[in-house]
């Protein structure tokens, strides 16, 4: 019995996917592992899917920045623009000092050109939490983007000062004297 036992937990904990899809049907109101689905989801793809478990989520967890945070990227994903600037927008309300939701929303903005509000929105999050290396990361993807040289420069360095055997900005530091500026 424990050895059947141990084979059919093993089944559901397999991947992340089978794991939080059994927590969906075993606890339907739980917030958290609807979200964890519906992230499964996301991540192949299928962003209808993904909508679904986030917005029956929210129901349950609707002070959580994480699942607002998640509901921007899957409403940008199926170009929802105006569904998913009010959760970026919710997320940051949330949780004003942490990085992240900053972070995604200044990505999301840059993809879709608005690059000096990304811009804006990614300096937040690194003065928010000067560590958050996705944000650096996604500021300096923003200013290669533009051909902005120096200040892609300065903020390699700066990352460097902070974290000096970072590839990613050793990368940047190499690259961006050879950047073309964006005509405008």
């Amino acid at each position: 019995a424990a050895a059947w036992g141990a084979h059919q937990r093993n089944i559901v904990w397999h991947t992340d996917e089978s794991l939080w899809f059994d927590v969906t049907k075993k606890s339907p109101k739980n917030g958290r592992g609807l979200m964890n689905y519906g992230l499964s989801q996301m991540g192949q793809g299928k962003y209808d899917v993904a909508l679904d478990y986030f917005t029956r989520a929210l129901v349950y967890n609707p002070y959580y920045s994480v699942l607002e945070t998640n509901l921007g990227v899957v409403n940008g994903a199926l170009n929802k623009k105006e569904d998913a600037e009010r959760h970026f927008l919710r997320a940051i309300q949330l949780a004003p000092s942490s990085a992240e939701p900053k972070t995604f929303y200044g990505r999301w903005l840059s993809k879709l050109g608005r690059d000096e509000e990304a811009i804006s929105t990614l300096r937040l999050a690194i003065n928010n939490q000067p560590d958050f290396i996705a944000a650096r990361y996604q500021l300096m993807e923003v200013y290669a983007k533009l051909g902005d040289r120096e200040n892609l420069l300065a903020l390699a360095q700066q990352t460097l000062a902070l974290f000096p055997t970072d590839a990613t900005a050793h990368d940047w530091l190499a690259r961006a004297p050879k950047l073309v500026p964006a005509s405008t």
